[in-house]
């Protein structure tokens, strides 16, 4: 089996420390326990709606490993590719234009918009894994962690932008949930060859109840079936938050499971799964 490895780091001076990391990894995996993670100054940033780890072997490292503050991981993005494995067409993130809405990349230039919309607001995030932004600098250190991911053809992440006021007040993206946390992904009877893809989104309070989420939704589902060759997509929700159930099941998606997820700080949350496939998305299209 033949694998290429694509990494992209903080910082050019932090590429030998990472080669080192995945190397002694990938030729030793029974001893990832005891390897080090990469010594390195900064903050640890890791949103799982951004982790592109394709094989459970990453995605365990680093869940079995504890970072101490002030560590930096300089893999923000690691590609697996291999003979024996198909790989998925992608079409990373591209502008989508709505009736009301704008569909875009981010820029570190948005922070100030993103950090005053939504992103410092505790009822925004009380079902999301993240805390609120302490302030606009930690907002734009994640837009530009962000940045350094697009040039992926795997990396989906758009801003919600609406188009009458020019105002940036949310975002929309495509992960694989499978990387993030494997053990709550079950999926029976569904095709695993690629991973499982999940949309995940959030608005800011101020754009609540107006069918903003919904007209993203679908056309971020349009978007993935016609621009993509996967079979189905995932979206999951907190008990809690059933507005949001409202939203998936309006674009299409149909309930499945319950389970589990797990903010950043090991908070379990309870959260009810749904699924889209490729057949009923054919079946809805006249009604998108």
């Amino acid at each position: 089996m033949n694998y290429s490895i694509d990494i992209t780091v903080a910082t050019k001076r932090d590429l030998a420390d990472a080669f080192d990391y995945i190397d002694g990894m990938l030729m030793n995996p029974s001893a990832q326990n005891n390897l080090p993670l990469p010594g390195l100054r900064g903050v640890f940033l890791l949103f799982s709606s951004f982790s592109l780890i394709k094989f459970r072997l990453l995605s365990s490292v680093f869940l079995r490993h504890r970072l101490q503050a002030g560590q930096f991981c300089a893999i923000l993005c690691v590609t697996f590719t291999c003979e024996e494995r198909c790989i998925m067409r992608h079409a990373g993130t591209q502008t989508i234009e709505t009736e009301r809405l704008l569909l875009r990349p981010l820029t570190p230039e948005d922070a100030p918009m993103m950090y005053a919309n939504w992103a410092n607001d505790p009822d925004v995030t009380r079902w999301l894994r993240w805390e609120p932004h302490k302030n606009v600098d930690e907002t734009r250190e994640l837009l530009a962690a962000w940045a350094l991911l697009y040039p992926n053809g795997d990396y989906y992440e758009w801003g919600i932008v609406e188009k009458a006021t020019g105002q940036l007040f949310g975002t929309i993206g495509v992960f694989t949930s499978s990387s993030a946390e494997p053990e709550r992904d079950p999926w029976p009877g569904f095709d695993h060859t690629n991973g499982v893809w999940e949309v995940g989104y959030c608005i800011g309070k101020a754009w609540w109840n107006k069918g903003f989420t919904t007209e993203a939704l679908k056309a971020v589902v349009e978007y993935w079936f016609k621009n993509t060759d996967s079979s189905w997509l995932a979206c999951c929700h907190a008990f809690e938050n059933p507005a949001s159930g409202r939203v998936q099941q309006k674009a299409g998606f149909v309930y499945n499971h319950d389970s589990v997820y797990h903010k950043f700080d090991g908070t379990p949350v309870a959260c009810r799964c749904y699924a889209l496939t490729r057949e009923h998305y054919e079946e809805l299209r006249g009604l998108f």
